[in-house]
């Protein structure tokens, strides 16, 4: 059922460029419609819980008895994913608890990569999906589509999905560089009494 909706949602979306650099925000006169769509679930464009500009994407999962799987799908072109290292976007909703958000990379070649994160209500916090795959030859290796979606909902829920980009940069992180110590390594009068060398620690 998920690869005949994943083959329609192919044939229908057209990979254009990206507005503002590689982000979009939902704004007037944003080519957002040739790189995110619904896949099963209700996408509008509202003047709700922006986090950059003033409008985002209000997306509804319809809850079901029978396990449905729906979503919305990003695509970029390989030039717009070169030498970039993750996706960022932000997410608000008003549940009561953390709601699960699915997704699913698909790529030219292999197998999907799938993956889910429990998302905080009432927070604009950017969550990030890490894209520094590679090939079996090492290549740098990007997925041709990535679904969002609610894995099997059984209650209905809404989401508002705002400021998508692609970066360069993981912000989750600080980056640390190790730095050799130097000791004094000389040996004192009491361990030539001893015959023996005392390790000495940094810590």
């Amino acid at each position: 059922m998920r690869k005949g909706i994943f083959a329609a949602l192919v044939a229908v979306v057209a990979v254009g460029i990206l507005h503002g650099q590689g982000k979009i925000s939902f704004e007037d006169g944003e080519d957002w419609r040739s790189h995110i769509g619904a896949g099963g679930a209700v996408m509008e464009i509202v003047g709700e819980h922006a986090v950059d500009g003033a409008k985002s994407a209000k997306i509804f999962f319809k809850g079901s008895a029978k396990d449905t799987w729906p979503g919305v799908y990003v695509i970029f072109s390989p030039e717009e994913y070169k030498g970039q290292s993750v996706l960022t976007f932000s997410i608000w909703h008003e549940e009561e608890t953390a709601l699960d958000i699915s997704y699913r990379m698909d790529f030219a070649e292999g197998t999907p990569i799938y993956g889910g994160m429990g998302v905080q209500p009432r927070q604009k916090a950017p969550v990030q999906l890490f894209l520094n795959m590679k090939d079996t030859d090492g290549n740098p290796k990007y997925p041709k589509a990535i679904l969002l979606y609610r894995r099997m909902p059984r209650e209905d829920s809404t989401i508002w999905l705002d400021d998508l980009r692609l970066s360069d940069k993981v912000g989750t992180f600080k980056e640390y560089a190790y730095v050799p110590q130097q000791y004094n390594n000389d040996v004192t009068e009491e361990e030539k009494a001893m015959g023996a060398q005392l390790f000495r620690y940094h810590w």
